[in-house]
């Protein structure tokens, strides 16, 4: 009977404690692609009233995220250059 008793009490205790996964730090790398499109300012003539818009450059980038989370949500996350 009192190993019964000690063996209950154990696992009240367990459960109280925050679970094993609260206790995880896990982590990713991802590489981000993202278009930047720059415009110059638009040109207007006025002799014939018509705007031009110069082309846009666009430039494509590469940025690398490094990440960690654990139960909570995000706990760290840093933005890498590449290069």
């Amino acid at each position: 009977m009192e190993n019964r008793k000690v063996t209950s009490e154990m696992l009240l205790q367990r459960q109280e404690r925050k679970s094993f996964l609260y206790r995880i730090v896990t982590g990713d790398e991802k590489w981000i692609y993202f278009e930047n499109p720059k415009r110059k300012k638009i040109v207007a003539f006025t002799c014939r009233s018509r705007f031009f818009n110069t082309k846009a450059k666009s430039r494509r980038q590469e940025d690398h995220v490094l990440c960690l989370w654990d139960q909570g949500g995000t706990a760290y996350y840093e933005l890498l250059k590449s290069g």
